[in-house]
């Protein structure tokens, strides 16, 4: 399955929440569990020698994670 099967995949089984304000299919989902607190949620991946080279030290890698 290539990424956006997995998502469709995701959609199709995945039960509506109500304090969901921005969910699957975005990059970043928003969940609001309270008034005024929101929850930003995001997965992503790196992959070696595409988004970073081999020989990063392993903070450079992280920081490159944070920043996507």
């Amino acid at each position: 399955m290539n990424e956006i099967e997995i998502v469709d995949w995701l959609k199709n089984i995945a039960a509506p929440a109500p304090n969901l304000i921005l969910g699957i299919g975005h990059d970043c989902a928003v969940y609001r569990p309270n008034p005024g607190e929101d929850l930003l949620l995001k997965s992503d991946q790196l992959i070696e020698c595409v988004h970073f080279r081999s020989d990063l030290a392993p903070g450079a890698v992280g920081e490159r994670a944070l920043a996507r």
